[in-house]
Parts: structure tokens; C-alpha cells; sequence
């Protein structure tokens, strides 16, 4: 648009609309960000290219334009306004925080399989509801899919119909526009045959499907003219040889999308919803590849003639052969089946638990887990019940009485109506009581699991019994949040490690899964370098847990000895791509809940204000895509960032420019690296790594050359900072205390010298240590009974620089500004609102930066800050969770 006639539009809109600048160009209109006036909200303007509008007319273009405003569906951008005014023809829609499918693809090209079938599902339950009230789009294409939060929806409904019709096919390509864009066209759109209907749109789908999953169109490198004669005479490739090992369900879904005669494709869009739905589950709705399927568990008939034979060779033969048979672990019996959304709520709802009967689900639901409430829905739709929507704090950890007519949960802040502590509240809401003894044991099934302090677990039984296991050692990390009691009370399953998986919601850190037979001693039942978590039992014993042992985070399934050891044989793996972050069964072992969450961790900057307090709403992206950043550290010089990252698969550590630019990886092993910091010359990093199943120190050149590992005992090391001259390296690590940590120290006297250490230093309770830039004091938080801010000077005692205040909850993760003379560090408010707070190094009053004020844009847990060329730098986490439910098929 030129510059007068864009003069022109804007005078036109001035009193409903104030264009504010051009978001993007397409072959029909031109979009702009405006505000709304009279509802004082931004919306997208989009405005009709002059010849296009010339050629339309008024009244088609206000007839096809209404028809679509009546489609409701929330996967269809709705039409707010439209108009002809001056000559200029234009629509109004909401405008939607996003990008559009074309820009996540241009950005990382094919798309997991799991989000690729989301996202086709919602695409299509959209056409499905504009088909059936008469409305054909005729363009989809990537461009015309915006994708926010986790979903998508579709734009510019009627809008294409209208062009097409009132200009024809030819004539809108003598004037240049790609109606029906020609890598998306049907064949029948294509030759322009007037009994095109919405099967058209199921093609389109189909071609988007094929690029979602393989990274490009079944036609590309071709002109226009090329493409469409492609789509009229040439059959695509497989989607299977362009990517192998793809469900041959969903690629037959795709394929027959692609059909050439209309008659062959999926007649409507209904019917391509349901051949969809059950791909909802990553596997397809079968065995992953390269696992055994999952059989009966009864163990199969012998083969009469091979006992013949058998016999025929010598009796001791056959006896330890059927001996072996007889002892050989019984194959499994279940397989997944449908899965199907419960939940499409843009807060994230987390920590399922599923009915005793299989029929509702209760959940957390919250953007982070300072800030939830309880909420109960049928699995079958309808709206969810907020139990705790009134009550303050957070209520967390759901969990159904056998009964299933009343719910337990945690209430983690006390307030003046609600202590904290355990609850019990019907399920349809009603009077909260607090969880007496018998509660506990029923909620345990008859067995009551508690900690005797921070050295002992008790499990007590209905009939008295007692049994206590000693929490040091292997069981010191013990989570009894993820405590489950199998059906008839003779065992527990608990997860070890990596607790703030579970409080904190998704950390990358290895865990196990033990198993306790009351009277027995405790069993290792999965692998402890990787994730393993949330697990559940089946009726017959059966038990389920969530694992990345493959990759993502998928549902797994082992059968027990009598001992609660494993069976290894039959070990497998259920689901593919899942991401899975808790699991719960339904009482008879065929309903299985779970919520599938997707986090997103990047770096974000933000001026530090000299006065007043920034948003995160201003801060910008350093990093972006489909990645958990942890920890982060600046360079001295202010040059680099380093990170650790897991956007290559294992997490580990990279460094980029300051000012952004192309990140390099640093380390390359099989394990996951963390928390890096610099030398002062910024030539070396240190870090901490899992790789050898303990958390230990390293040394790597900047460069990524030269690792070296420093610490290699049974302690744990972690959290890592280097001290500016590079001769100390201070560092975190358990104490005696179960939950607390104390700091360690690593010193040389060169940088050509041996390590020397560790020592420990002179503080209780302290944890993330950082060093000044001046190398003259380390700071720290206090994780012990008094939580707050602390400050070492070398060669001195201990003070507390920040205490705990009723505005400055839980102040944690220091870091030196670059002349060392403040101290930032981050707290949470009265209002449960973390924010960035500033403090002298020599004491006084917390000053607010920075506000973590958008729900969205949450700090990333276990994450620092770092400051330096007047920025702070940050990991801001994006959060998708909903629940949903799985069959479990038994054979």
C-alpha cells in the first residue's frame, strides 16, 4: 500500500481504529495492529489489496463476510467488524499474541509427531464446524494458521470465497494472487471446476499434514504452473519414505487426504476428526516400533510336539527345560488404546488424578504451583468445579478417597479461614475438614505412610502393624508426594531424587522409582540416570511409571517378583512421544489420566530501570524455540552467555553472544551438564554433570576443548562458581540434613596446579554461591530454617545480608552486579509475585527491579540471573498442560 493511500486508510478508520503499524503482506490484504477505540483492545485490521476489492464489490463481499462473523468454534479466529469505507474494503479480528504454522515451520521445520496431531486435530474439528454451516475456506495453508499458546486456529474464513467467486480462478492469477495458493490447491480447485466443495479443505489439510511431518509440501522446488499440474496428474511420495518410522496409521490418515478424486478422500471433516482421534496417543494407538507388543499375561501352551521331541532327547532335559518355562516371567497383558482431551484450558492443569470409577478427573490448576486451586470435571465434557477457587495460597496434590465421593489435598499456606496442612472436601464441593487419622489410612488403602523426622519412613497398616526404613543413603531423597499404595496394601511405590520435578513442575535431573513390600527390604526398580516418575499400579500388580529413558517422557510398565524386584524381561515401553508429566488409574485398570505438558525455557533480557519497577511484559527474548534452559551465567567481560540447554537431546552446556547470534555447543556426552559459570578471562566454564549417575564438577575450555573432571567421590557436587582469579571454584552439596545443603570449597595455586579439596565452608544451610567480581566475598542463599540472602567475606565470618519477611518470601539465587557493589537476588511478594529484588552489599533496604507480573512469562525454577551490560538477564518458562485420558486395553 502506498504511503497516500495508507494516509487515506487511516483517516477513513480514525474514528473507530487507530492503525498502529503493519504487521505482515499476503496475496489478498495487507494486516495491521490497531487499537479499538471503543473497547480500548488491540485488534488486527486487515484491508483488502485495491484490485481485489475493485473487482469484488460491496455487497458479495459483505454477504460472504457475515456468513463467517456466525462461525463460534475456538479453534476459528472470529470476525469482530468489517466494512468498505473510501474505496478500501476491510475486516477486524482479535489479535492474537502468536505466530503463524508458516513461522514455526521456516523456524524448526518438521514438528514432533505428537504436536503435528494436535494441531491437524484442531484444524480440522474447525472445518468440521464451518463445513457444516455451509462455509468452505479454499485456502488453508500454513500462512492461514495461527498458533497461540499450544493451539491453533484458523483464519480468514469466507474470505476466500468470496474473491474466488467473484473473480474466477484465471483472473486471479493475471492479477498475482496465489488464491488457493498453488502448493495447497485440490486438483479440482486447481482446474477450477464449480462443484468444489469442502473436500477441497480436506486436501489443503492433508498437504499441511504432510509438511508438519516431513518439513515440506509433496510438491516443492516446482513454479506455480508446475505445482498445480503436479496436484492434477502425479502421485506424492509416501509420507513414510520422507519420514520413516511414522505410525502407519497416521500416514494413511494423511495419504488419504491426498487422493486425487474427491470420492476417495474423507467426505467430510467429522469424518476425518474420528479417524484422527485416536493418533491423539503418540503410538497411534499401537505398539511403539522397536518395542515387543504388549501380550496376555497368560503364559501360552506349550507346543505338544516339541515336548515329543524334547522327551525324545533325555528326561533332565525336559524337566529343566519346563522348569525354566514355568519360572520365566508371565509376558504383560495390556496395551494403550484411544486417548481423548479432558482439558483445554490455556492455564496449565497438572498432578492428575482420575476417579476410582474412571468417570471424572481432579487436577491443579494454576500457572505455577504458588498459585493453584483444586478443580474436579467429567471426563465426558461440561464445565470443570473449582474446589478451592476461593480458598487463598495454594492447594495442591489431589488425591480421591476409595470411595470416590470425597477428595484429599495439600493446603500449603495458612490462612486465616484455612490452615495449612491436609484437607478432605467432597467432590461437588461443601464443608473442608482437616485429614484425621482414619482418613489417612483410607486414603492409603489401608496403609499410612509417614517421615519420622528426616531419618525414617513408617508405614502403619490397618491392623496395626508397623514398619520402619532408614532414609539415609539410597532413600534419602525420597518424595512421599509420589507415594501410592497398591490395591490390596501389601506394597508402596515412591520416586528417589529429583523432588522439584514434582514441586516445582518439570526439572531436568535423574530420579528412580522404588518399590517397598511391607516387611521386605526396599527395591531399585528403574534405572537412576534418568528421569522416572509418577508412578501408579495396575490391579494385578502391574506397575506403571512415567520415563525419558528413550527421549521423551513416556508411560512405562514392569511386572514385580513377590520381593518387589523387577522383572526385566518384561520391561516395556507403552507410549511414543507422549510427554507425560504424572499418570493416575482408575480402580479396574482401564481408564489411565494423565497430563501431557509441554514447557518452554528461554533467556529474555531487560533493562535494569535506574528507578521504578520493570515488567516482564518488556522483557525480550535472547533465545527462542522448543528448549528447557536451566541456569545461566554472563561472562565477566560481558561478552557471552553460557547455558545449558537441551534442544540437541541430552541437556548440555552452550555458549552465544550477549547480544544474541548463533549458539555454539560446548560439551558433547551422553549424560546431562548444568549450571555453568565463567573463569575471569572467560577462557574455561565449570559445571556440574549426572553423567556417571552423580552430580559432579568439570572444567572445559570455552572453546570445548580441554574437559577435565574435578570432582569424583560419593558427595555430591553441584552449582558451580569459579572465583575471578580462577583459583577457587565454590560449590554446593548435601549436608547431614535431609533437604539442606551446605557449600564446599575447590582451591589450586596456579591455574597450571592440582585441585586441592574440597574443604567445607563456615556456612549452614548455604546454597548457589556466587562470587564477587572484586573475588573478595561470596554470596549465597540460606536454605536452612532461616531462609534469607548471606554474605562470606574470604578469610571472614558469615552474615546475613536479606532475612525472610512477611514482603520477601523465600529470597533466593544471588548474583553481584558488575561493580560489586549490590547484590540482586529474586523473592516472592505479599501477593505471591516473584520479583527481582536489588540490596547493597553492605545492607539496607530490598529494592523492587524487576516484576514477574505476567502470568505467562514465568521464572524459569532453579534459575539465576545475571547482570551485566544494564541488562539482567533471565529464563522465562512457558507452560502448556492438559489432561487427558487413555484407554488400557487388556488382552
Amino acid at each position: 500500500m502506498t504511503s497516500d493511500a495508507l494516509t487515506r486508510l487511516t483517516a477513513a478508520l480514525a474514528d473507530r481504529y487507530t492503525l498502529e503499524r503493519e504487521l505482515g503482506q499476503g496475496g489478498m490484504a495487507t494486516v495491521y495492529l490497531a487499537e479499538d477505540l471503543k473497547h480500548q483492545r488491540k485488534v488486527a485490521v486487515k484491508v483488502l489489496r485495491p484490485e481485489l476489492a475493485a473487482t469484488l464489490g460491496s455487497e458479495r463481499f459483505a454477504r460472504e463476510i457475515a456468513v463467517a462473523a456466525r462461525l463460534q468454534h475456538p479453534h476459528i479466529l472470529g470476525l469482530l467488524d468489517s466494512g468498505e469505507i473510501d474505496g478500501f474494503f476491510y475486516y477486524v479480528m482479535p489479535y492474537v499474541d502468536g505466530e503463524t504454522l508458516r513461522d514455526r515451520l521456516a523456524r524448526g521445520g518438521e514438528l514432533p509427531v505428537h504436536e503435528a496431531v494436535r494441531l491437524l486435530g484442531e484444524i480440522a474439528d474447525a472445518l468440521a464446524v464451518a463445513h457444516r454451516s455451509g462455509v468452505v475456506h479454499r485456502d488453508i495453508k500454513p500462512e492461514n494458521i495461527l498458533l497461540s499458546g499450544r493451539h491453533a486456529m484458523v483464519m480468514d474464513f469466507g474470505v476466500a470465497k468470496a474473491v474466488t467467486e467473484a473473480t474466477g480462478a484465471h483472473q486471479l492469477t493475471s492479477i498475482g494472487v496465489a488464491l488457493g495458493t498453488p502448493s495447497y490447491m485440490a486438483p479440482e480447485q486447481a482446474t477450477a471446476d464449480p462443484q468444489m466443495d469442502g473436500r477441497v479443505d480436506i486436501y489443503a489439510l492433508g498437504v499441511l499434514a504432510y509438511e508438519m511431518l516431513s518439513g515440506q509440501p509433496p510438491f516443492h522446488g516446482l513454479n506455480p504452473q508446475q505445482t498445480l499440474a503436479a496436484h492434477v496428474t502425479q502421485a506424492p511420495t509416501p509420507l513414510g519414505q520422507r519420514r520413516p518410522g511414522l505410525s502407519p496409521m497416521l500416514e494413511q490418515v494423511v495419504m488419504r487426504c491426498l487422493e486425487k478424486r474427491p470420492a476417495d478422500r474423507f467426505q467430510t471433516a467429522d469424518d476425518l476428526v474420528t479417524a484422527l482421534e485416536p493418533l491423539t496417543t503418540p503410538s497411534g494407538g499401537t505398539t511403539p516400533h522397536a518395542t515387543v507388543p504388549y501380550q496376555a499375561a497368560v503364559q501360552a501352551p506349550r507346543s505338544r510336539r516339541g515336548l515329543l521331541i524334547a522327551a525324545a532327547v533325555v528326561v533332565l532335559g525336559v524337566a529343566g527345560w519346563g522348569a525354566s518355562r514355568m519360572l520365566a516371567p508371565k509376558p504383560l497383558m495390556i496395551e494403550v488404546g484411544k486417548s481423548r482431551q479432558v482439558t483445554r484450558d490455556p492455564i496449565p492443569e497438572i498432578h492428575v488424578a482420575i476417579s476410582p470409577d474412571g468417570r471424572e478427573v481432579a487436577y491443579m490448576s494454576g500457572w505455577s504451583a504458588a498459585e493453584t486451586h483444586i478443580a474436579v470435571r467429567d471426563i465426558e465434557g461440561g464445565r470443570p468445579l473449582a474446589l478451592t477457587g476461593e480458598w487463598g495460597g495454594a492447594q495442591l496434590f489431589p488425591q480421591w478417597m476409595p470411595d470416590g465421593r470425597s477428595l484429599v489435598f495439600g493446603n500449603a499456606t495458612a490462612t486465616t479461614d484455612h490452615a495449612a496442612g491436609r484437607w478432605k472436601l467432597p467432590r461437588l464441593g461443601g464443608e473442608a475438614v482437616r485429614l484425621d487419622s482414619a482418613d489417612q489410612l483410607a486414603v492409603g488403602r489401608g496403609t499410612y505412610i509417614r517421615a519420622l523426622g528426616t531419618d525414617s519412613l513408617l508405614v502403619t497398616t490397618a491392623d496395626n502393624r508397623r514398619f520402619t526404613y532408614a532414609t539415609a543413603g539410597a532413600l534419602k531423597e525420597a518424595v512421599g508426594l509420589t507415594a501410592r499404595v497398591r490395591g490390596d496394601g501389601s506394597a508402596v511405590t515412591f520416586m528417589v531424587g529429583n523432588r522439584d520435578y514434582v514441586t516445582n513442575w518439570t526439572n531436568v535431573a535423574p530420579s528412580a522409582i522404588w518399590v517397598i513390600v511391607l516387611g521386605k527390604p526396599p527395591v531399585r526398580v528403574t534405572d537412576d540416570k534418568s528421569l522416572n516418575a509418577s508412578p501408579a499400579w495396575l490391579p494385578d500388580g502391574t506397575l506403571l511409571y512415567i520415563s525419558n529413558k528413550d527421549g521423551a517422557r513416556d508411560i512405562w510398565a514392569v511386572s514385580l517378583d513377590r520381593d518387589g524386584a523387577p522383572r526385566d524381561a518384561t520391561r516395556k515401553r507403552l507410549t511414543t512421544g507422549l510427554d507425560a508429566y504424572s499418570i493416575s488409574i482408575a480402580d479396574d485398570g482401564r481408564t489411565l489420566a494423565y497430563d501431557r505438558m509441554i514447557v518452554r525455557q528461554n533467556i529474555y533480557a531487560i533493562p535494569i530501570p535506574a528507578s521504578g519497577v520493570a515488567s516482564v511484559a518488556n522483557a525480550r527474548p535472547v533465545t527462542t524455540g522448543n528448549q528447557l534452559i536451566e541456569r545461566l551465567a554472563l561472562s565477566p567481560d560481558g561478552k557471552w552467555l553460557a547455558f545449558d540447554s537441551n534442544v540437541e537431546g541430552n541437556q548440555e552446556i552452550f555458549v552465544l553472544p550477549s547480544g544474541g547470534g548463533e549458539a555454539r555447543r560446548v560439551t558433547r556426552n551422553s549424560g546431562d551438564d548444568f549450571a555453568p559459570n565463567f573463569s575471569g578471562d572467560a577462557s574455561q566454564i565449570t559445571f556440574h554433570s549426572t553423567r556417571n549417575g552423580n552430580r559432579d564438577l568439570y572444567l572445559i575450555n570455552a572453546d570445548g576443548s580441554g574437559e577435565q573432571r574435578v570432582t569424583s567421590d560419593s558427595s555430591e557436587s553441584f552449582n558451580p562458581a569459579f572465583s575471578p582469579d580462577g583459583l577457587r571454584i565454590a560449590f554446593g552439596t548435601p549436608s547431614g540434613l535431609r533437604g539442606q545443603e551446605e557449600l564446599g570449597l575447590l582451591e589450586r595455586a596456579s591455574t597450571a596446579s592440582a585441585w586441592q579439596g574440597p574443604t567445607r565452608l563456615p556456612v549452614a544451610g548455604g546454597f548457589a554461591p556466587r562470587w564477587s567480581p572484586d573475588g573478595t566475598r561470596l554470596a549465597y542463599d540460606l536454605r536452612g530454617d532461616s531462609a534469607g540472602i548471606g554474605v562470606l567475606p574470604l578469610g571472614g565470618a558469615p552474615r546475613t545480608l536479606v532475612q525472610q519477611t512477611a514482603g520477601i518470601i523465600f529470597p533466593r539465587w544471588p548474583e553481584w552486579s558488575p561493580d560489586s557493589r549490590s547484590i540482586y537476588f529474586y523473592a516472592r511478594d505479599a501477593n505471591n509475585i516473584v520479583g527481582l529484588y536489588q540490596v547493597p552489599a553492605t545492607g539496607g533496604a530490598p529494592r523492587l527491579v524487576v516484576r514477574f507480573d505476567v502470568p505467562q512469562r514465568q521464572l524459569g525454577p532453579s534459575s539465576p540471573a545475571a547482570i551485566g551490560n544494564g541488562l539482567v538477564y533471565f529464563v522465562v518458562r512457558e507452560l502448556e498442560s492438559d489432561i487427558y485420558v487413555m484407554d488400557l486395553v487388556w488382552k
